[in-house]
């Protein structure tokens, strides 16, 4: 783990959850403050006080994260310290548990949803594509969400995460969500943030949703047809699941 990986999962401001059970009355929420090339600064929520974990620590809960027993986080965390030759945390060893299963959670839905974008575009049928193939559509896709947003007057940044283009307009800030295919879309997969995020913060969303792009030679994209809804707010009634994680901690 490092600043570029850290930040490719997060970012100044985002909030994550400690370790342990979130149903305990003194539960934390941890808002990160700040991000160097050593670690993470963050303040749980509805505390004054400050702390630091350094990635060297993440990674040693990363890679020994099996052996660290949820009902018992500061003991088993630190015989992992005290194995590696390092003193007992008697501060962050909850927090740093929790940088820890956070990151892994955020690397296996990321690993999933990598998964079905490489291979399943839900269309009206679905079809398969190469991982080149996927690429020249979502290239196509954000292309074509870039100039109808430039013709509507915005000043488009493409950023990829938290979502696809930030629009501004004046005093107008619009955040835009873009999904891509061949046919016509019928069903878009969403990860569990970009449901969030809509619901979070629906009266700024967009949801631009490109179709009929056209595979020239394999991997060259062209065409395509825009649609935009905003604003744009997850229906629950309209999500339907297609896979769960399931913990084998208590197996």
């Amino acid at each position: 783990m490092n600043r570029s990986e850290f930040q490719e999962l997060y970012k100044v401001g985002d909030v994550i959850p400690s370790g342990g059970d979130a149903s305990r009355k003194n539960a934390s929420r941890l808002a990160v403050v700040s991000i160097d090339d050593e670690g993470v600064r963050f303040q749980p929520i509805n505390a004054k006080s400050k702390f630091r974990v350094d990635f060297d620590y993440i990674d040693l809960l990363l890679a020994n994260f099996s052996e660290i027993n949820p009902r018992s986080i500061q003991k088993s965390v630190n015989q992992v310290r005290r194995r590696s030759g390092l003193k007992i945390d008697t501060t962050t060893e909850n927090y740093a548990y929790g940088f820890a299963k956070a990151i892994r959670h955020e690397r296996a839905t990321l690993s999933f949803q990598n998964e079905l974008n490489t291979h399943l575009v839900v269309g009206s049928g679905g079809f398969l594509l190469s991982a080149s193939a996927r690429k020249a559509i979502e290239e196509r896709g954000m292309a074509l969400a870039e100039e109808h947003f430039v013709r509507a007057g915005y000043k488009v940044e493409r950023l990829g995460k938290p979502y696809d283009l930030h629009c501004r307009r004046g005093n107008v800030s619009l955040l835009v969500e873009v999904k891509a295919t061949q046919g016509e879309a019928v069903e878009i997969i969403l990860t569990r943030n970009e449901v969030e995020l809509s619901k979070a913060r629906s009266a700024q969303m967009a949801l631009a949703i490109i179709t009929n792009i056209h595979l020239k030679n394999g991997n060259e994209a062209a065409g395509g047809e825009i649609r935009v809804i905003q604003p744009w707010r997850v229906r629950d009634e309209l999500l339907r699941p297609i896979a769960y994680f399931y913990s084998l901690v208590n197996h």
